[in-house]
């Protein structure tokens, strides 16, 4: 369940504030602790990130598989 604008544990070490989602858009605020990760994920709709401290790392459109 989301919940619009409370502060919500996502991952391990990794919490966030969601903002009024929109049909394509959704923007939400995310602290990350040192060395915390988010998990490799996909959206329906288009997400926009800056950052305000610090460093991240990202990947966009990836296609994963095995064989």
């Amino acid at each position: 369940m989301v919940n619009i604008g409370e502060w919500e544990n996502a991952e391990p070490g990794v919490k966030r504030k969601i903002f009024a989602p929109g049909e394509r858009l959704m923007m939400m605020e995310v602290h990350f602790e040192a060395g915390a990760e988010g998990y490799l994920h996909s959206h329906p709709h288009e997400q926009m990130s800056y950052c305000l401290k610090g460093k991240i790392q990202f990947v966009i459109n990836v296609i994963m598989g095995r064989v």
